[in-house]
C-alpha cells in the first residue's frame, strides 16, 4: 500500500531496479555467457586442426581415424572410419 502511495506522490525512484538489471546481467554474462563464448572457440579451434589420419573419439564414445575433412565448408565436417 505505500508503493501506491509513494507513486502518487512521485517519491519512487527507479535506479534501484536499474542497478539490479545491469547487476543481474553482469553475473549472467560471466556465469553464462562468457563461458560458453570460451568453450565454442575452444572447439572450433581443436576442429581446425584436425588433419587426415588423426585419431579422434567421438561425442558418442567411438574412437575413429579421420580420412576426409572439407576445406572448403563453413562448417567442420569429418568422415571416419570406426573400428579399424
Amino acid at each position: 500500500m505505500s508503493i501506491l502511495l509513494n507513486q502518487a506522490a512521485g517519491n519512487v525512484s527507479s535506479l534501484p531496479m536499474f542497478l539490479s538489471l545491469g547487476v543481474m546481467f553482469i553475473v549472467l554474462y560471466f556465469f553464462m555467457i562468457r563461458p560458453q563464448q570460451k568453450e565454442t572457440k575452444r572447439k572450433t579451434a581443436m576442429m581446425a586442426g584436425l588433419a587426415v589420419g588423426d585419431t579422434v573419439l567421438t561425442t558418442s564414445g567411438f574412437y575413429g581415424v579421420l580420412c576426409y575433412k572439407n576445406p572448403r565448408s563453413q562448417e567442420t565436417f569429418v568422415w571416419g572410419h570406426i573400428g579399424d
